[in-house]
């Protein structure tokens, strides 16, 4: 599983020279609201919480589904457990920040999650959300002959979604664009990625080279009502 995950993340190396770093830009985004107890839903291996509790004096707990994320998340000395974003263990008010990088979309229901979200936070919490918008990767889906969609939580709908149980949302966008030096490398990322691995034979065995792939990447920081 933590493979796949590396391999997915691994496309960061072909951003074009002097990108901004989704990452950094979220990271900041939690800092800026200086939380004292922080929780990163579908946390992963861990790398974004353990980042927080390492730089940040957050009290950072991480959340996966997956057994095996939550034990390579607590190899990094951060407190995490398995649990579901649509049903959080924890108490009302009990984090002053969430986070949720590139996750809210695989949720099934993602209205019960958004309700769970704003039910942990306390009044004038904050939720961090990272995402992507319909023309990410549009050169890679045109050259598998694949129709994207819209993703249940993307740039286009992200607000929408968050304005029903959030008092004010914020959007940043970042817009540049993927170079990946060689076949090998796309068919890397496509042969890991959950949506297009199971027709990664369609690539072309003779792409354009370097491969120019767009990247589209929002990240929403929403606010809980005051008190």
């Amino acid at each position: 599983m933590e493979t796949g995950l590396a391999a997915r993340a691994a496309i960061y190396r072909y951003v074009e020279p002097g990108a901004l770093d989704p990452r950094r830009v979220a990271f900041h985004a939690v800092t800026a609201v200086a939380p004292q107890r922080v929780l990163d839903v579908g946390c992963g291996t861990g790398e974004f919480a353990g980042w927080l509790a390492h730089e940040t004096s957050s009290n950072v707990v991480g959340l996966d589904l997956s057994e095996r994320m939550v034990e390579l998340t607590r190899q990094r000395d951060v407190d995490a457990v398995v649990g579901d974003v649509q049903y959080l263990p924890f108490h009302n008010g009990a984090f002053d920040c969430v986070t949720a990088l590139w996750m809210l979309f695989h949720v099934p229901d993602l209205n019960r999650a958004l309700v769970e979200i704003a039910r942990a936070l306390r009044p004038g919490g904050s939720l961090v959300a990272v995402t992507n918008g319909v023309e990410h990767l549009h050169e890679l889906f045109r050259l598998l002959d694949v129709e994207p969609g819209e993703p249940p939580f993307s740039r286009e709908n992200g607000e929408r979604a968050l304005r029903q149980y959030f008092s004010r949302v914020e959007r940043r966008d970042i817009n540049d664009w993927l170079i990946f030096p060689d076949r090998e490398s796309v068919m890397a990322y496509t042969g890991a990625s959950l949506r297009l691995r199971h027709i990664a034979y369609k690539m072309p065995a003779d792409l354009p080279l370097p491969f120019r792939a767009r990247r589209a990447v929002s990240i929403f920081t929403a606010e809980t009502s005051p008190a």
